[in-house]
Order: C-alpha cells, then structure tokens, then sequence
C-alpha cells in the first residue's frame, strides 16, 4: 500500500509502511494522518489561526511521544538488540522536534514552510527503522497481523 504526503517541495510517498506488527501499523497509519494534516496547515499557513496551528502541533507531538513510548516498551519485553540505537534516533528526532515547536511558540526563526520536509525525513527514516524491528516482534512472538 503506498501512502501520499501533501508536501510543499516535492511528492513524497511511503510504501509498505506496514510492519506485520497491528499496535504498530495501526499508530503509523494515525502518525501519517497527523502528519498529512499538520503539512496541510503549513501550506494554509495565513488561513489557519496560531491557536489551531499550535493544537495540531501539540497534538501531533503527544501522539509521536506516545508512539515512541510503545515502541520501546515493545523493544524492551522481547530484547530487542538495537533497542539503543532505536531509541537513540527517537531521542534526536524528538528533541529537534521540540526546537521547531519552541521557535513557534516564541516566534523566533520558525518557518512553518520547513516542517513538511522535517516530519517526513523523520517518518521515513522511522518507517525503514521499524521494518527490522517489526521483523524482530515477529520473530519473538508477537501478534502478528
């Protein structure tokens, strides 16, 4: 199944972001959705209120820690032997994701026209990432889909 991103500089898509793993693939379906919309708000950046903007960025950083968190608790029950670097890349990408929500919130150097490319680079990154650690899941008998 291929995904298709609103995207301001290029047409950006995901295929087979699904990992065998349905907690997982059901989260990265909502990450994308999130994402898609959160994009959209960028290129409607002088129709969307700050107030609607910050909502969908708080919302979207909720669900993306949320995510994270039960990626790792999932790494951690089946031992998982790239957990640190897993963990490590959620840890880099988190915190710069907090950077740009600061600059929004003290509206110092942020350029919502940036964000798109960000959130996708991540997504990307993060779905390939998964790949082997859904692989891993199954292999240790996790519910597969």
């Amino acid at each position: 199944m291929e995904k298709k991103f609103i995207n301001l500089s290029k047409n950006f898509s995901v295929k087979n972001s699904s990992v065998g793993v349905p907690e997982i693939d059901a989260q990265h379906e909502h990450l994308i959705n999130l994402i898609n919309k959160l994009s959209k708000m960028c290129l409607e950046r002088d129709e969307v209120s700050d107030i609607a903007f910050a909502m969908m960025i708080k919302q979207t950083l909720y669900f993306i820690q949320f995510h994270m968190n039960c990626e790792k608790e999932l790494m951690e029950e089946t031992a998982y032997p790239e957990l640190e670097v897993h963990n490590q890349f959620h840890h880099v990408f988190f915190m710069n994701f907090l950077k740009q929500i600061r600059a929004f919130e003290s509206r110092d150097c942020f350029a919502p026209e940036k964000l798109p490319d960000f959130l996708y680079e991540w997504l990307n990154s993060h779905l390939i990432m998964d790949t082997d650690m859904g692989l891993h899941l199954r292999k240790s008998g996790y519910l597969v889909a």
